[in-house]
């Protein structure tokens, strides 16, 4: 059995250029950023892809190219996917996550312009309690489909409960419009 999820892609948020500079010394998003999370995407679960706009700076386009190129992934388009990631506890939210992979990575990105975030709504057809696997097993798909730049697991393999069909709408570019674990094995 193949189980689907359909992920609602948000509009891409510029997060480089939406940090806050003030007393939070830049580790946590701007209001802009956090009123879309909170408005939009209050679900406890659910998955988020960093961008990077890789013409923004020569250099760093060119190692992103040959890293890509050395895993077989086309190098076409200037958004790339280097970040996918889940969010499936309370006790780690959207922003939470976004204040994490800024101690840990984002620091090195200055320029407005440069990183973007989306955000994708759920939607499935399975028992709410198989939810949070779900969304795990969507993830994995993606990382492995994708093979973004700063995911450091699932980029070579994957296992997952049952196969899965995920339905991208919204704004999912550069992700295809469906993707099938079928298709990987």
């Amino acid at each position: 059995m193949t189980r689907k999820i359909e992920l609602n892609w948000s509009k891409k948020f510029d997060f480089v250029g939406n940090l806050t500079t003030g007393p939070t010394n830049g580790s946590s998003t701007s209001f802009q950023v956090k009123a879309a999370l909170k408005a939009t995407y209050s679900s406890l679960f659910g998955i988020y892809m960093f961008l990077e706009d890789t013409s923004f700076e020569p250099g760093r386009r060119a190692a992103i190219e040959s890293w890509r190129k050395s895993h077989d992934l086309a190098t076409t388009g200037a958004l790339k996917p280097i970040y996918i990631g889940i969010v499936k506890s309370d006790q780690r939210d959207y922003v939470e996550r976004m204040r994490e992979h800024h101690k840990k990575w984002i620091y090195q990105y200055h320029n407005k312009g440069q990183l973007f975030v989306k955000f994708a709504t759920t939607y499935y057809w399975c028992k709410d309690e198989e939810l949070p696997q779900l969304i795990e097993d969507a993830e994995s798909v993606l990382i492995f489909e994708k093979k973004p730049y700063e995911n450091t697991a699932k980029t070579s393999s994957y296992s997952i409960a049952e196969d899965i069909l995920i339905i991208n709408t919204g704004h999912h570019e550069p992700l295809p419009k469906s993707i099938s674990s079928k298709r990987h094995f």
